[in-house]
């Protein structure tokens, strides 16, 4: 899966020092078909900036996001809106992980 020619300009212009990619890996720790095309993404990423792009694990995030927002007051759906919300939360968890992890 090639990035979008967009996020690419997007990415330059505010020159990240490491890119996060979730890899959305099977419960049992294996590659699925989804896992595989995000490492494409991953590695097309990779040659077509020069910064370093890491791969992690973002199982469960969703549902950690789910509970964050519950907790918060805001009841999180997979439908416009609120699915954006819920995304937006499971990137800050998978972030959260990795940074703790470091």
């Amino acid at each position: 899966m090639e990035p979008p020619e967009e996020l690419l300009r997007v990415l330059r212009e505010i020159e990240p020092v490491e890119i996060v990619v979730g890899i959305p890996l099977e419960m049992n720790g294996t590659s699925g078909a989804m896992a595989d095309e995000v490492r494409e993404f991953a590695e097309n990423l990779r040659s077509s900036l020069e910064v370093p792009v890491t791969e992690w694990d973002e199982r469960l995030t969703t549902e950690q996001a789910r509970d964050f927002l519950r907790e918060g007051g805001t009841s999180p759906t997979r439908r416009g809106r609120e699915k954006g919300r819920l995304d937006r939360a499971a990137a800050a968890v998978l972030l959260r992980r990795y940074l703790g992890a470091r």
